[in-house]
């Protein structure tokens, strides 16, 4: 796959990450999105990782 892109995004600590986390999980794997979770914020990472949240 030679045309391949590269985005970053940057999401504010007030956005649930868990949201976004789940979308991107639901995302075919047909090889059209894919993503890395290079750095996460004490707030994102305490969102997906509370019990509540792993669902």
């Amino acid at each position: 796959m030679d045309d391949q892109c590269l985005v970053a995004v940057d999401v504010p600590a007030p956005i649930n990450y868990t949201t976004i986390k789940k979308y991107l999980n639901l995302q075919p794997s047909n090889e059209v999105v894919d993503y890395k979770e290079a750095c996460l914020s004490d707030t994102h990472r305490k969102l997906i990782t509370s019990p509540t949240n792993n669902q």
